[in-house]
């Protein structure tokens, strides 16, 4: 009975001691799991970021196609904001707008409102991937560039004095489809602290957080020449 007694105590140790390895064991797989994916995780939101990234800057490569095609119908000028006088004046076109929008026969879609994302969640086609809904208000993602469509001389895409390097189209997160450094309508940089912009020449360019240029004083950034 003792020898009995003996063996089955040695037995229950010898149980919870292989319950304690195999707990042991998991416990330190999940740890190193853990580890792991902590290290996995930021590389992974990297390639996803870049692969946004890259349409990103494919359809802004398509939008400064448009415009420059849009320059070559109308004797080297950019488009206007707006044709008319205001959005609701007769006849009026504006440049990226649905079905009478001035791009619109160039990017070869019925784009109503280019680059937008409504407070829905609908998308635009052009609407970059990084972009996030507002549930209070349709946002751009596409803005024209206010220090060249206000003035007409500005739009002469002939008279820039370095097409390549002249933002005409960036990325805000605006209400409107505009742009430039007021905070309404500031670059907006979704692309881990980077924005895309499409210059006069076609080219698209990233810009950096910290070296986008500032409007004032002037810079070739924003304006197609300077004063000399």
């Amino acid at each position: 009975s003792a020898i009995k007694k003996y063996c089955k105590s040695q037995m229950l140790d010898n149980q919870e001691k292989e319950r304690c390895k195999s707990q042991k064991f998991c416990t330190g797989r999940i740890v190193i799991i853990a580890i792991l994916a902590g290290m996995l995780l930021p590389a992974l939101n990297n390639a996803r970021e870049n692969g946004r990234k890259t349409s990103c800057v494919n359809n802004f490569s398509t939008v400064g196609k448009a415009m420059l095609m849009y320059c070559g119908d109308n004797d080297d000028f950019l488009p206007p904001y707006r044709s008319g006088s205001a959005w609701n004046s007769p006849g009026n076109q504006e440049w990226y707008a649905g079905k009478n929008g001035l791009l619109t026969i160039y990017l070869g879609a019925d784009n109503v409102d280019l680059g937008a994302i409504e407070k829905t969640g609908s998308r635009n086609k052009f609407a970059c991937p990084s972009q996030k809904t507002d549930p209070a208000s349709k946002r751009y993602g596409i803005g024209y560039n206010s220090y060249i469509y206000n003035t007409v001389q500005r739009r002469k895409i002939t008279k820039f004095q370095s097409a390549s390097s002249t933002c005409i189209n960036s990325e805000p997160y605006a209400t409107a489809p505009i742009l430039d450094t007021t905070t309404a309508y500031k670059t907006y940089f979704r692309h881990n602290g980077k924005a895309n912009s499409v210059c006069a020449a076609g080219n698209v360019m990233t810009v950096d957080e910290k070296t986008l240029p500032p409007y004032w004083p002037d810079n070739i950034y924003w304006f197609p020449y300077l004063p000399r």
